[in-house]
């Protein structure tokens, strides 16, 4: 994030596919890539090590998209509905949700 290079290895879980990506019978396997969490000595950020161009993590096969499916479009319903159940929204309010599956 700082842009710093201080950056101290906390958890390497070596080269893993990437997840969420699910191809087709007669396409190629995954890509893989390192998976390591780091820590910045300057910032205090704790971060992945490396990344991952979006369109390889969600290309057209990723498979958590909110209508993707029914039971999914159900399942985020059901969340919402308990989110409503413990927080009392005026008519006004907004609510926004930011990747938090």
């Amino acid at each position: 994030m700082c842009g710093s290079k201080k950056l101290e290895t906390v958890v390497d879980l070596g080269v893993q596919g990437l997840s969420g990506v699910f191809p087709k019978e007669n396409e190629p396997d995954p890509i893989k890539a390192p998976l390591q969490l780091v820590f910045c000595n300057d910032c205090n950020l704790v971060q992945l090590g490396h990344t991952i161009p979006p369109k390889l993590l969600y290309g057209d096969t990723y498979g958590y998209r909110s209508g993707v499916n029914c039971t999914m479009t159900t399942h985020l319903q059901e969340i919402a509905a308990k989110i409503e159940e413990k927080i009392k929204l005026d008519n006004y309010d907004v609510v926004l949700d930011i990747g938090s599956n």
